[in-house]
C-alpha cells in the first residue's frame, strides 16, 4: 500500500465530548477517518487493572475506575483530576497493604504507574470518527462509529515490520468519558476530532508522536493512500 505524508493544514478547538480508542491484537495502531494510522490503545491500560485487582483487591468493575482516574490525570493535569488520582492513590495503597505488600511498596508502584501513564495511556478519538470494518477476506463490511466498534471486529492495520497492511481483531473497547477536542484538518481536507495529545504516525520519524509535537515541529502525519480507494 503507498503511504504519504500529509502537513496539517489547521487545528481548531472543539467543545469536550465522549472519547473512546480501541485495542487490537498484537498491540498493533490501526487505521481511521480515511487512512489516518492513528495509534491504539498499549496493553499498559490492562496492566494497570490487573495490579489494581490482584495488588490492591479491587473488584474487575472497580479496576476500570482506577484506569480511568489516572488516564484523566495524565491527560487533563487539572486540579480534579489530580485530586482523584490521589484519592485513588489512598485506595490503592490501603488494599496493598491489606493484601501483605507494605506502604512503601504499595506506594512506589503507583508512583511508577504514574510516572509511565504520561505515555501508556492513549489519547482518544472523537465518538463518532469513522473506522472501516473488514470481513477475514480483506473486503470491507462496513464503517462504524469508534464508540459502536466490538471486540472481534476487524480492523486494518500496518505490519511494522514488513511495511504491509494487515487485519487485525479488535480485542477491547475503551470510554474515557468526556474531555476536551480538537479538530485536525490536513492539506487533503481530511479531519479527525481527537484529543491534543493524540498519537499519530510521522512520515519525517516514523515514530507515533503526539499531536502537538507534531505541530510544534512541522511534521507530516502518515496516510494510507489507498485507503479511500478499498474495496
Amino acid at each position: 500500500m503507498d503511504i504519504v505524508g500529509l502537513k496539517i493544514k489547521s487545528i481548531s478547538r472543539k467543545p469536550a465530548e465522549s472519547v473512546f480508542d480501541i485495542q487490537v491484537k498484537k498491540n498493533h495502531n490501526f487505521f481511521t477517518n480515511g487512512g489516518l494510522l492513528v495509534h491504539n490503545c498499549l496493553i499498559f491500560q490492562e496492566q494497570v487493572m490487573l495490579l489494581a485487582e490482584k495488588c490492591a483487591g479491587f473488584p474487575k468493575d472497580q479496576c476500570d475506575e482506577i484506569r480511568r482516574a489516572i488516564m484523566k490525570r495524565s491527560i487533563s493535569g487539572g486540579e480534579a483530576a489530580k485530586k482523584t488520582a490521589n484519592d485513588t492513590r489512598d485506595s490503592f495503597v490501603k488494599g496493598c497493604v491489606k493484601n501483605g505488600y507494605t506502604e512503601v511498596v504499595a506506594n512506589n508502584l503507583y508512583d511508577k504507574i504514574l510516572y509511565f501513564a504520561g505515555y501508556g495511556f492513549n489519547r482518544t478519538c472523537h465518538f463518532l470518527e469513522p473506522v472501516k470494518i473488514y470481513n477475514s477476506d480483506g473486503t470491507i463490511k462496513e464503517t462504524k462509529q469508534i464508540q459502536h466498534v466490538e471486540p472481534g471486529d476487524l480492523v486494518k492495520s500496518r505490519d511494522e515490520k514488513s511495511g504491509e497492511d494487515v487485519i487485525v481483531s479488535v480485542v477491547t473497547k475503551h470510554d474515557h468519558g468526556v474531555l476536551e477536542l480538537v479538530e485536525v484538518e490536513l492539506t487533503t481536507g481530511q479531519k479527525v476530532k481527537c484529543t491534543w495529545d493524540h498519537k499519530f504516525r510521522t512520515k519525517e520519524t516514523g515514530e507515533m508522536l503526539p499531536l502537538w509535537m507534531i505541530n510544534k515541529l512541522n511534521l507530516s502525519i502518515v496516510v494510507n493512500s489507498l485507503e479511500e480507494s478499498d474495496q
